[in-house]
C-alpha cells in the first residue's frame, strides 16, 4: 500500500489525464469520521484521497489503490471539455434570464455528450469555458459505493489524523 501526499496523486493524474482524458471516474464521499473522501479511478490507474474538509486549503494525504474498482454505480466519463462558442450564446441568455425553463439541462447535457479532452487541446483553442466533471457526490463513505478498500481507508485516516494533530501543533506554538 502505497501512501503519498494528496499534491503528488494530483500531479500524477494530471499527467495521465493529459496523456489519455477518456475513462476517468470521479467519486467523492464522506468517511464515517466525518473527512472528505475522493476517489479517481479509471481502467489502468487509481487514487483515494481523503482530507479533513472540501473546503480546507491544506492538502490531505491519499493512497494508490492496487486492485480494480468496479464501481456501484455507473457514472459518465469525468473530465474537462471545452464549451463550443455556439453553446456558449445560447448558454448565457438562459442563465442571465434566471429562470429554470429545462434549456440550461439540455444545454448541460450536450456538453456532456462531447468526450473530455487534454489540457494541450485546451490551450490550443483557448475556449470561453470549460465544463469539468461530472463528479459523483455521496453524503456516505466511497465505500458505500464501490466496496472494499477498508484496510487503505484505515492507513488514510490514521494518517490524516496525524496530519491534523502537526497542522495544530504547530498553530499552538
Amino acid at each position: 500500500m502505497i501512501i503519498m501526499p494528496e499534491t503528488e496523486i494530483w500531479k500524477q493524474f494530471f499527467r495521465r489525464y493529459n496523456r489519455n482524458p477518456l475513462d476517468w471516474r470521479i467519486y467523492s464521499g464522506i468517511s464515517d469520521t466525518g473527512n472528505l473522501q475522493l476517489l479517481i479511478n479509471s481502467p489502468n490507474h487509481r487514487w483515494l484521497i481523503e482530507r479533513d474538509s472540501a473546503y480546507s486549503d491544506r492538502p490531505g494525504i491519499g493512497g494508490v489503490v492496487e486492485e480494480c474498482i468496479v464501481p456501484k454505480l455507473n457514472l459518465e466519463q469525468s473530465g474537462y471539455r471545452p464549451v463550443p462558442e455556439k453553446i456558449m450564446e445560447k448558454l448565457i441568455p438562459v442563465m442571465e434570464e434566471e429562470t429554470d425553463s429545462g434549456e440550461s439541462a439540455k444545454i448541460i447535457e450536450s456538453i456532456m455528450r462531447c468526450e473530455p479532452t487534454t489540457f494541450e487541446e485546451i490551450r490550443r483553442i483557448r475556449p470561453r469555458a470549460i465544463m469539468r466533471g461530472p463528479i459523483m457526490l455521496s453524503p456516505r463513505p466511497i465505500q458505500s459505493v464501490i466496496g472494499g478498500q477498508l484496510e487503505l481507508d484505515a492507513k488514510l485516516e490514521a494518517e490524516l489524523e496525524k496530519l491534523k494533530n502537526k497542522r495544530t501543533a504547530s498553530y499552538v506554538r
